[in-house]
């Protein structure tokens, strides 16, 4: 027996009879879980990441064993993060036996070259959100409007909602003659339009 949104686990029936074996009392326990919305999830092809920016796929498991150690995407905390100091370059060589820690160096600086990493501060880096995604496509979609996607670099103080649903500027901000969107109240360039 199944319910609709919901899987059957147990299912308990007590019942009591007469001396005649009549049923006198009947008493079902049904115990059941009721699945939460699906969790996040990661599924990605590493080589067809590595290909498509043009850097060797023997970067892979490298490259694997760093996004295993990224956050999930939470804007508060920086989200995607992974700090990679000695300690964890350390952890990466030992999974994957390498001999020496220059290997991983060297797959770090090329994976930031390649901007498939994106640095944020010393040894502090995130994945880059146009090639991975981990948790929920919200915070994802955040982190994605504060980095410019030719370039890599990080866009300071960028609002994502600066316009509406019909493109249209919100209040307090305006499009000056040279492209950018400013924040009236502080002058501040908050993008630049491309």
């Amino acid at each position: 027996m199944s319910f609709k949104g919901k899987k059957l686990i147990r299912e308990t029936t007590n019942y009591t009879s007469d001396l005649s074996g009549n049923i006198t009392q009947l008493n079902i326990t049904t115990e059941q879980y009721i699945p939460r919305e699906e969790p996040d999830f990661i599924k990605l092809y590493l080589d067809h990441v590595l290909v498509h920016k043009d850097v060797s796929i023997k970067m892979s498991p490298i490259l694997f064993e760093i996004c295993k150690l990224s956050t999930y995407a939470d804007n508060q905390n920086g989200g995607m993060m992974i700090f990679l100091n000695k300690f964890t370059k350390e952890q990466i060589r030992n999974n994957l036996g390498y001999k020496s820690i220059k290997m991983v160096e060297k797959a770090i600086d090329n994976l930031f070259k390649n901007q498939i990493i994106l640095r944020k501060g010393r040894g502090a880096y995130i994945l880059n959100p146009y090639f991975f995604g981990k948790g929920n496509w919200s915070d994802i979609k955040k982190i994605r409007a504060t980095i410019d996607f030719n370039s890599g670099e990080f866009i300071p103080h960028l609002e994502f909602d600066v316009r509406d649903s019909n493109g249209k500027l919100l209040d307090g901000y305006i499009e000056n003659e040279d492209g950018d969107i400013v924040n009236i109240s502080t002058g501040e360039i908050i993008k630049s339009i491309s």
